[in-house]
């Protein structure tokens, strides 16, 4: 880090603000007052322990040049951690519906909270995967239907309806097992007012498509059901996907859109609670 830096000093001229610090980096090590004759040491420490944000005027960059500039481009870096979790959902029923959606992928022992299960399963909204009488039917039968979730790779598997319940809007899917396919990470922690988030699916089926917002409010009361509201661009089709937090994890899962600028995600926290109960009922009829 320190050679870069004495060798390069060009690249930090942001950092020290007009270059002032990058002469006495040019300079020899006999040249240089007494308090900056360890500067190239101290400008090291300070990108290593504080990340403080370079801007080198290049495109090209070695590993440690963007290690340098990590979070520079942090809606990006979210994006790239958690895409590899997200797929896009369709459905055709036997009378020929069809409808398209968002989910991402789970590890089954989150859901289960036991170890020994293994697997993964698709988590996305009920809506996504039934139809308007389905939906809103009191009996939990629903008809037979092919169901495919596409990878952020391109990986395309068959999936199942395991269960759902209508109330929280959630649905859990069984998948075929696949060395290709990785499940998300999700953040327990509390979400707070303002706070950068990207929202992740397949709007009007434009699969692996970003947007980012900040959380608006992280309990919005609608319907007696507590929200996560934010400004994030969301459209039919962003439906089951994930909203994650600037380290990629999941924080919650979009349910709807209510005017732009004003987007509903249920909390990762309470759904997780949702899904493990409608897991161990599994009491669907087809």
């Amino acid at each position: 880090m320190m050679n870069f830096i004495t060798k390069n000093p060009s690249r930090i001229m942001p950092f020290v603000g007009g270059g002032i610090l990058s002469n006495f980096l040019e300079a020899s090590s006999d040249e240089k007052p007494p308090q900056f004759k360890y500067a190239s040491k101290y400008a090291s420490e300070l990108c290593v322990r504080c990340k403080m944000v370079f801007f080198p005027p290049f495109l090209s960059m070695t590993k440690c040049e963007r290690r340098m500039t990590r979070g520079r481009n942090f809606i990006a870096d979210a994006a790239e951690r958690s895409l590899p979790s997200v797929v896009q959902i369709q459905v055709e029923t036997e009378s020929n519906e069809s409808g398209s959606g968002s989910g991402f992928l789970l590890e089954r022992s989150m859901i289960s909270g036991e170890k020994n299960h293994s697997g993964l399963v698709v988590v996305t909204n009920a809506h996504v995967v039934l139809t308007p009488e389905e939906f809103n039917s009191e009996k939990k039968t629903i008809q037979n239907r092919t169901i495919k979730i596409k990878s952020f790779t391109g990986v395309v598997v068959d999936a199942k309806v395991v269960s759902f319940d209508t109330a929280t809007d959630l649905a859990l899917l069984e998948i075929e097992e696949n060395a290709y396919l990785k499940g998300a990470d999700i953040s327990l922690a509390n979400v707070r007012h303002g706070e950068f988030i990207v929202a992740l699916g397949s709007p009007l089926s434009f699969e692996n498509s970003v947007t980012a917002g900040i959380v608006s409010n992280p309990k919005r009361e609608w319907d007696d059901v507590c929200y996560i509201q934010s400004d994030a661009s969301i459209h039919v089709g962003n439906s089951g996907g994930p909203i994650v937090d600037v380290n990629g994890k999941v924080i919650g899962i979009t349910s709807m859109k209510v005017a732009d600028g004003v987007s509903f995600a249920i909390p990762i926290k309470d759904a997780i609670s949702v899904l493990r109960r409608i897991m161990k009922q599994n009491q669907i009829e087809q």
